[in-house]
């Protein structure tokens, strides 16, 4: 989640920097590797779970989604599909149905469709 955080702030950071002097390119090299580096990391640690809906998860998607739109190079539109689509998971049991246990509601939402769009369960 800090990560994705972190990352999302850089670019919007370099958004409200641009255009950029001749001089300052071979910073912006340096920034964009890292935001490159803050995409692989975010990749290899999601921070998901089927016990709980979690803000940290809805943090990574949103910020991998956001560095692949940053970002330029191959395979970023596929990288953006493939957020897209882990976005739309849907939350069956009202949301707390694990392992053959159904446990009391520890928050009055559930997700549907889209992150973005909470359901009351």
């Amino acid at each position: 989640m800090e990560a994705a955080l972190r990352a999302m702030s850089i670019c919007f950071l370099l958004n409200l920097l641009s255009p950029l002097r001749p001089e300052e390119q071979p910073w912006l090299a340096t920034v964009t590797r890292s935001l490159a580096q803050h995409l692989c990391y975010i990749e290899a640690n999601i921070e998901f779970s089927h016990l709980l809906t979690s803000n940290h998860y809805l943090s990574d998607i949103v910020g991998l989604y956001s560095l692949s739109m940053f970002l330029d190079g191959d395979g970023m539109a596929a990288r953006r599909r493939k957020y897209r689509s882990e976005s739309k998971l849907k939350w069956h049991g009202r949301c707390t149905k694990t392992v053959g246990i159904t446990r009391p509601p520890l928050d009055t939402r559930c997700w549907s469709r889209s992150f973005l769009q909470p359901l009351s369960c």
